[in-house]
C-alpha cells in the first residue's frame, strides 16, 4: 500500500466514506503513486490541467479547459500541482465528495459507482494527521513518498547514555580503588604499554573477590621466585 492510498483510506473513513470506494475513485482518476500526476487527456493540442489522485482541474485562463475543483482548491490555498499540498488536496476532494457525491469525477462513473456510493456512513473518528512533506523519488519527479520519520537515534547522533545498563558495581569499585603494584589493576595501569592503553573501567571481568584472589596468587608466586 502506498502512502497516498493509506492516507486516502484514513481520510475517507474519518468523513464517513467507505475507504474502498474512495480508493476505487482515486485509481480511476490519478492513481495512488504520484501526488501531482497530471492527466494525459489532450484537447485541441493542450494537456488537461488536472492533478493528483483525484485529478483536481485547474482550468480557465486560456488553458482551453473550464474551471474546476482545482481552481477552488487554489482559492483555498491548496495547489494540486505542489507535492507538499498532496494530502490537503485529498482532504479537499473528499470533503467535496462527502457533501455532493462523486458526480464531479468521471472516474467514479467509469468505475460503475453511483453518485453517493459509499458516502453517508458514520465517521470513524478524528481527522488523520497528514504525514511529512512529499519528497520526489529521484529525477523522474513521478512517484513520491512522505519524508521518512526519523527515530531518536539519527545518524551521527550520540546515543542516550541513560539507555545503557549501569556499570557493574565490582568494576566501579575496582576503577575507584587506589592503584598500586600490589593490585592487579594497578599493575596493568602502571606497566609500560606498547599497544593500546587499557583502562580499568573497560574491564568487565573479575569481581572484587576475584581481584583479591588474583592479587594473593601473584604475591605467592613472587614469594616463590624471590
Amino acid at each position: 500500500m502506498t502512502p497516498l492510498e493509506q492516507y486516502i483510506r484514513q481520510a475517507a473513513a474519518a468523513r464517513g466514506i467507505d475507504p474502498e470506494i474512495a480508493v476505487r475513485v482515486a485509481k480511476s482518476e490519478g492513481g495512488l503513486n504520484d501526488p501531482i500526476r497530471q492527466s494525459g487527456v489532450m484537447k485541441n493540442g493542450a494537456r488537461e490541467p488536472s492533478y493528483g489522485p483525484f485529478q483536481l482541474l485547474i482550468g480557465g485562463g486560456g488553458s482551453g479547459f473550464p474551471e474546476g475543483l482545482g481552481n477552488r482548491a487554489v482559492a483555498a490555498g491548496i495547489d494540486p500541482r505542489n507535492p507538499n499540498d498532496a494530502y490537503r488536496g485529498i482532504d479537499f476532494a473528499l470533503d467535496e465528495a462527502s457533501k455532493k457525491g462523486w458526480g464531479q469525477w468521471y472516474g467514479a462513473k467509469a468505475a460503475g459507482l453511483g453518485n453517493f456510493a459509499g458516502i453517508g456512513g458514520a465517521p470513524s473518528g478524528a481527522m488523520p494527521q497528514a504525514p511529512g512533506p512529499m519528497v520526489a523519488d529521484g529525477p523522474k519527479g513521478q512517484e513520491a513518498y512522505p519524508a521518512p520519520l526519523m527515530g531518536s537515534m539519527m545518524a551521527g547522533q550520540s546515543p542516550n547514555p541513560g539507555s545503557f545498563s549501569a556499570v557493574p558495581p565490582a568494576v566501579q569499585q575496582a576503577a575507584a580503588a587506589p592503584k598500586s603494584m600490589n593490585d592487579i589493576f594497578g599493575m596493568m595501569a602502571a606497566a609500560p604499554q606498547q599497544g593500546p592503553q587499557f583502562s580499568p573501567v573497560q574491564i568487565m571481568g573479575p569481581s572484587a573477590e576475584q581481584a583479591n584472589a588474583l592479587s594473593s596468587l601473584i604475591q605467592a608466586l613472587k614469594g616463590r621466585m624471590a
